[in-house]
């Protein structure tokens, strides 16, 4: 009987102390039971609206590509309101279908403005290494040998490009009648 009383008294305390704890850290406690159960729930919520916005700005971008060839404005439209989006895989898609239909219809002009826009947003080094060879290829004819030069010195870890760089110097000296730069700069840079 005595063992009994015992138990119901170690029982007793425990409770207590416990009873204590709880009085003394109720704020501790509910706040990382809190916790515990919103930051699971906050983040799904989160990523998934950020994969409907995904899915809705990748449906105006198919949806615009079509229209591309049918009303070339409103496909415009769109592109140019999908480059101003956060999702830069979606901007730089929507920049390079504008891109593609400046130089196909001969509007140089745009095509550069869309470089530049790719220049100031992108930040990928292979995409800026690429959009470099887009400007040099689409200014090729205005180019004198001491920018296309500097342009290429720039080197550093990124060049993605390198082959197509030394190409495109090559061409430049075969079109301005220097051949034997040419050759010398294609066997001592390739």
């Amino acid at each position: 009987m005595s063992k009994e009383i015992e138990i119901q008294i170690e029982d007793s305390l425990f409770k207590d102390k416990l009873l204590k704890i709880y009085n003394n850290n109720k704020k501790k406690i509910l706040s990382i039971f809190f916790l515990i159960i919103v930051i699971p729930i906050s983040m799904q919520f989160f990523y998934y609206f950020k994969k409907k916005n995904n899915e809705k700005f990748l449906a105006q971008y198919l949806n615009a590509s079509m229209l591309f060839k049918i009303n070339n404005s409103e496909s415009a439209n769109i592109l140019n309101n999908l480059k101003k989006s956060k999702n830069e895989t979606i901007m730089l898609l929507s920049s390079n279908l504008l891109l593609e239909d400046y130089i196909e219809s001969n509007n140089f002009q745009m095509a550069l403005q869309e470089i530049n826009f790719q220049k100031k947003n992108i930040k990928n080094k292979f995409f800026q290494n690429l959009n470099e060879i887009k400007f040099i290829i689409l200014n090729f004819d205005n180019f004198n040998e001491k920018e296309i030069l500097s342009i290429f010195e720039n080197k550093n870890k990124y060049r993605f490009f390198k082959r197509t760089e030394n190409k495109l110097i090559s061409d430049f000296y075969m079109k301005n009648n220097e051949f034997k730069k040419a050759n010398q700069f294609l066997k001592n840079y390739d």
